[in-house]
């Protein structure tokens, strides 16, 4: 590309920046949702790339969901002119992962031996015990009598829920089916779905911990 057009393409960026932080200071209903549509598969990609393979893809589908329902929220976060979005959205979205890796490193420190030998010596490489989700470690770490034991424990769309999380599912659209959100705007059905999920996550992570206790 040109220098020109290059110019007048990032121009052309910038311009549709401002433009959407304006609507999203209006409190304009369309605008979030705008949002999530343009930066959200993009922002996603390059958490992916920052962190190659070394953190939880969920918890940096997370982290982006979070940044972008953060800046509808509180548009005035973002300053157009030091920066484009994505730029922001970035480096925001970076910071908010290496936060949250931190905090659950402090947190790891302070777990309670399990009372189970040989789970206490693989505990430290389950994916809950560096991250915030323990769905996909359940069915090979648990066995299948656990995960059955653990599925007793709900009913109803959380039972739904639950075993989308123990087969990886991750996408928005299908548990806002579960939840019965299709009809909410799309910004909407992505943070009550987070919420349902994060709700569910700790509700299994205790469940977790007392079966290894009882076991």
């Amino acid at each position: 590309m040109e220098t020109g057009a290059s110019e007048r393409h990032v121009g052309a960026g910038r311009d549709r920046d401002r433009a959407l932080h304006e609507r999203l200071l209006r409190r304009d209903p369309t605008a979030p949702s705008e949002l999530a549509e343009r930066c959200l598969a993009t922002l996603v990609d390059a958490l992916r790339r920052s962190f190659v393979s070394s953190v939880d893809q969920v918890m940096l589908e997370d982290a982006a969901i979070e940044m972008i329902l953060k800046l509808g929220e509180r548009p005035e976060q973002y300053d157009p002119e030091r920066g484009s979005l994505a730029s922001y959205l970035r480096m925001a979205a970076r910071r908010d992962v290496l936060n949250d890796l931190e905090s659950e490193r402090r947190r790891n420190r302070h777990l309670a031996p399990l009372e189970d030998v040989e789970l206490r010596s693989s505990a430290r490489n389950l994916p809950w015990a560096s991250t915030r989700d323990p769905a996909e470690a359940l069915v090979d770490k648990l066995g299948h009598e656990r995960v059955g034991r653990l599925r007793e424990q709900f009913e109803g769309s959380e039972l739904e829920m639950v075993d989308l999380l123990v087969d990886g599912e991750r996408r928005t659209e299908v548990y806002a089916d579960v939840l019965g959100l299709r009809d909410l705007p799309w910004e909407e059905q992505v943070r009550e779905v987070k919420r349902a999920k994060d709700r569910l996550k700790k509700r299994m992570k205790r469940l977790w911990l007392g079966m290894a206790d009882d076991a």
